[in-house]
């Protein structure tokens, strides 16, 4: 059941345009990684 929700909740992000994209996801992990 929670799995459903996780990916229901997924899918409302990115019908919203509440994503992040792979690029930019990069860059903010690398400067967290520091």
């Amino acid at each position: 059941m929670a799995v459903r929700e996780a990916i229901a909740r997924g899918e409302m992000a990115v019908a919203e345009g509440r994503v992040v994209p792979h690029a930019e996801a990069k860059t903010r992990m690398a400067r967290w990684l520091k």
